[in-house]
């Protein structure tokens, strides 16, 4: 049972169920009674649980350990592990990774086989196919910076980095 049921409250539940019977018995005429028992029920309830709860969180008020603890125990944290089972952390550690490379794959796959998807068909030479007289003339015309542009380059590098 919860601290904070007490005997007031095990004593409006009986009247709101009481009153209940009552309504499905005369229907109408004992809609309001119910309602209204039903509402104090459950505001005796709220009022109990947070007078309850406020007086666990003072015992623990200076010590921290024994407070986070009663903390987790009213909200229903339990310690478990939420990992699936494996033999050894190596073993876990290579299914996850397996599931987002797969994942991935999957994905790829998924975007090939859909009608919508249709990757764009563009028209780029391969690095092969570039005549090697002009590598040769970029490479030719290139330049060694002098010590003034090696300065104001790294100066800039610093800034940024």
């Amino acid at each position: 049972m919860v601290p904070w049921f007490r005997e007031q409250a095990l004593q409006l539940k009986r009247q709101a169920r009481r009153s209940e019977r009552n309504g499905r018995r005369h229907k109408a005429e004992c809609l309001a009674e119910m309602r209204l028992q039903h509402k104090t029920y459950k505001n005796y309830l709220d009022a109990s649980k947070t007078e309850s709860i406020n007086e666990t969180i003072d015992d623990f008020r200076n010590n921290q350990r024994p407070l986070f603890n009663a903390i987790s125990h009213l909200i229903g944290n339990r310690k478990s592990n939420p990992l699936p089972e494996c033999s050894s952390n190596t073993e876990l550690a290579n299914d996850f990774a397996n599931f987002f490379y797969d994942k991935g794959d999957k994905i790829r796959k998924d975007m090939d086989d859909h009608e919508i998807y249709r990757p764009p068909q563009l028209d780029v030479p391969q690095f092969t196919e570039f005549p090697v007289s002009r590598n040769r003339q970029y490479l030719s015309s290139y330049r060694m910076p002098n010590q003034q542009q090696a300065s104001w380059i790294q100066f800039r590098l610093h800034v940024y980095w």
